[in-house]
Order: C-alpha cells, then structure tokens, then sequence
C-alpha cells in the first residue's frame, strides 16, 4: 500500500529542516573556527616574525574552513531549494485532494438531485397508474351494473313470460280437459 503524498511530504518536510539545522550549526562552528584561527593568526604575525610558517600553515587551514564554510552553505542552499521544492509539491498535492473533494461532493449531489428526481417521477407514475386503474375500476364497476340490470330485466322479462306461458299452457289444459268431453258428443254426431 503506497504511502500517503501528505504523511510522505511532511517526513521529507522534517528531514531537510534537520539536515538545514546540522548545515546551519556547522556552517556556525566553522565561522566560529575560523575567526579562531584567524584572530591567532593575526596575534602570530603581530608578536612573532619567526612564526610566519606556522601562520601559512594556519592560513591555509583557515582557506580550508573557508572553502568547507563556503560548500556547507552551497549545501545549506540546495537544503533551502529542496524544502521549497517539497512545500510546493505539498501544496500542489493539497490543491488536487481539494479539487478532488470538490467534484466528489458535485458529484454526490448531482447523484442526491437524479434519485430525488427519480423518486418523484416514480410517486407521480405510480399516482397516475393509481388513478387510471380506479377510473378503469369504476369504469367495468358501472358497466358490470349495467350488465347486471340489462341481465336482470332480461330475467324478469323471461319470467313473466314463463309466466304467461305457464298461464296460458293452463288456460289450453283447461280447455282441453273440458274439451275431451265435448269431442266425443261431436264425433258421435
């Protein structure tokens, strides 16, 4: 698992103020080593003449301290260069993090906005399917009481017929019970 840009930043970060601290101490003491030998020096040459390779010897030791003085501030430089290097790097990578949050909140929003969306367009559907099913319902309710009134008048209509029929079936049994015995005086004549 790759190590955090930030966390890995913030240690290089820490690393080079160190490494600009050890610089700057050093760069210090060999100021202060050579100013040393430089006041020696001086007092050499003003006491003693006879010392004068000895003050070559600490000339040239302090020409060495000041060339090391001279590439530790190279170094402290390059330190600087570095770590400005690093801070803009951190702060390029927090500038991505920030944009990245900010389309992952669009993002998130736009998605919120479509399912509320979606969600409506489902209520208002479902509402417009519960409306039409009730005016279909009460549509086959009418028609099926319409049936329903047709059939029955139908009924009651073939009933009454029954009913006449059945009278008249009587009327014609009657009349043929009472018939019988008039057709035999009939035929005998």
């Amino acid at each position: 698992k790759p190590v955090p840009v930030q966390r890995r930043w913030k240690g290089e970060v820490s690393a080079l103020r160190a490494q600009l601290q050890r610089f700057k101490r050093k760069s210090e003491d060999v100021q202060e080593e050579f100013d040393s030998y430089r006041q020696k020096a001086n007092a050499a040459l003003t006491s003693n003449a006879s010392q004068v390779e000895a003050i070559q010897q600490k000339e040239r030791l302090a020409e060495q301290l000041g060339e090391q003085l001279h590439s530790e501030r190279a170094e402290l430089a390059k330190a600087r260069a570095e770590r400005d290097r690093a801070f803009d790097d951190v702060a390029e990578a927090r500038r991505r993090q920030q944009e990245a949050n900010r389309e992952t909140r669009e993002l998130e929003r736009t998605l919120d906005r479509r399912c509320r969306e979606w969600e409506d367009k489902c209520e208002s559907e479902v509402a417009a399917c519960r409306t039409t099913l009730q005016a279909e319902k009460a549509s086959v309710e009418r028609a099926g009481r319409e049936k329903e009134r047709a059939l029955q008048k139908e009924l009651d209509l073939r009933r009454s017929m029954k009913d006449a029929l059945e009278e008249e079936v009587e009327t014609l049994r009657a009349r043929l019970a009472s018939r019988p015995a008039a057709a035999p005086a009939a035929v005998a004549e």
